[in-house]
């Protein structure tokens, strides 16, 4: 078994480039480049109150608006609330807390996410 070297504390970080959005982030933000090579990302954001749900078959009212990613996996997970995603390949659902949905995203794609939980609910 492989020792471990150190644990760092997960860091607040805005990964859309918006400084109203910020998530904790273990894992790349709270590891420098340098000793990293980022395969999984992992975010923590909320709880908040919803603003209003949006179906599957919408492209309308994402929490977390369209990027891109490469390279990694994205792990999404609801501790409250109903996740919602969509991405460029066409992919559309919604998933109820708690629970997770697994995104391998390859060479490239765009994917935006939220907006799944009925208005005044925490999601």
């Amino acid at each position: 078994m492989m020792p471990i070297l150190y644990v760092r504390d997960a860091k607040t970080a805005h990964p859309t480039g918006d400084p109203n959005f910020a998530v904790k982030q273990c894992m790349p933000g709270a590891v420098p480049e340098a000793e990293s090579d980022p395969f999984l990302m992992c975010d923590e954001f909320g709880p908040t109150p919803s603003e209003g749900a949006h179906g599957p078959d919408s492209d309308e009212g994402f929490d977390v608006g369209w990027h891109p990613h490469h390279g990694m996996d994205i792990l999404s997970y609801m501790v409250e609330g109903k996740g919602r995603h969509a991405d460029s390949l066409g992919n559309r659902e919604t998933f109820d807390s708690p629970g997770f949905q697994w995104l391998s995203v390859g060479s490239g794609i765009e994917h935006a996410e939220g907006g799944g939980t009925p208005i005044g609910e925490r999601t």
